[in-house]
């Protein structure tokens, strides 16, 4: 009996590492915030309500993003009642039912959304709908209850959809266009069931794209010392190649080009020789962070073209 407790115990210990492991596992969650599109609203209240749903978001662990992001959380304002009171001074009084909602930017669907009753007054109308918005902060229930739901069915939608991005993805590359692979396979976070394959996929666009440069730049540098076979096209030619990121799958016949251009011309190198990291897993880690720093790049660059609200 000692021996199936202790072997029962074993399992739970187990488990529950594991399941504590699961919760720690880093998420990256990126949503886009967008000011509110419809209703009473304006440049100051439209600042306050980004600035809020951003704190909200942040709070759960989720990146409150402006210029990035595949699922956007915006909001409207419906009033019910808005009235001017006899001062002095004068009052308005604004009730008002504020939505939020997260939406996908492709398919412009909503797919889950939560109305705040809000009341506010003040010296104006802007002041009153400001005052009314004081309520909508990081430790409002009803905010939080929604932001956790949210990121649930995040995850969910990208666990469903994942396959759909990386087809996209996938397109975009066959066309050269990696920032743009870039940006469907980044969107997928950690703790979603296609990160693995998606992880994958970005590594595979993340190399083709600095093989695609480096490529261009030995053919530049080729180009600058056939031009001038001399030390003047030496520092060209070494100009292009110090730009050679040293992972590339060009970067060894880009050093024995360098090799054969010293010895025709007894040119230096007037640049630092890279050299390649022995830590597989470093190499790893540095090349995703900087392929989704490219996607992400591409995707903020693209915000004119995501943020055609349509409410369904």
């Amino acid at each position: 009996m000692n021996k199936i407790h202790t072997l029962a115990l074993g399992m739970m210990v187990a488990l529950s590492a594991q399941t504590a492991a699961y919760a720690d596992t880093s998420c990256d969650l990126h949503i886009m915030v967008v000011a509110p599109t419809e209703g009473d609203s304006n440049a100051a209240t439209d600042r306050i309500v980004v600035d809020r749903l951003k704190r909200a978001l942040t709070a759960d662990g989720i990146t409150g993003d402006e210029n990035y992001g595949q699922l956007y959380l915006t909001g409207r304002f419906v009033d019910s009642y808005k009235d001017a009171v006899p001062g002095p001074p004068a009052q308005v009084v604004v009730k008002t039912d504020f939505t939020v909602y997260v939406a996908d930017i492709f398919g412009n669907k909503v797919f889950d959304s939560e109305t705040f009753q809000l009341t506010g007054v003040g010296t104006s109308e802007q002041r009153a709908y400001i005052n009314a918005l004081s309520a909508l902060n990081a430790k409002n229930g009803q905010l939080q209850n929604f932001v956790k739901r949210a990121q649930r069915k995040t995850i969910n939608y990208f666990d469903k959809n994942y396959r759909q991005l990386l087809s996209r993805a996938s397109k975009a590359a066959s066309m050269g266009d990696y920032e743009q692979a870039l940006y469907y396979s980044s969107l997928i976070p950690e703790c979603s069931t296609g990160y693995p394959e998606a992880e994958s996929m970005t590594l595979s666009f993340y190399q083709g794209k600095i093989d695609r440069e480096a490529t261009a730049l030995l053919d530049q540098a080729k180009a600058a010392f056939a031009t001038e076979p001399n030390a003047a096209g030496a520092a060209k030619a070494y100009a292009y190649l110090a730009a050679i990121d040293p992972n590339s799958s060009v970067y060894p016949a880009s050093r024995a080009f360098a090799d054969e251009v010293k010895k025709q011309t007894k040119a230096e190198y007037d640049f630092e020789v890279h050299d390649k990291y022995n830590d597989q897993i470093s190499i790893r880690k540095r090349s995703i962070d900087a392929a989704k720093e490219i996607g992400v790049a591409w995707g903020r660059g693209q915000k004119a073209q995501t943020t055609n609200i349509l409410w369904h």
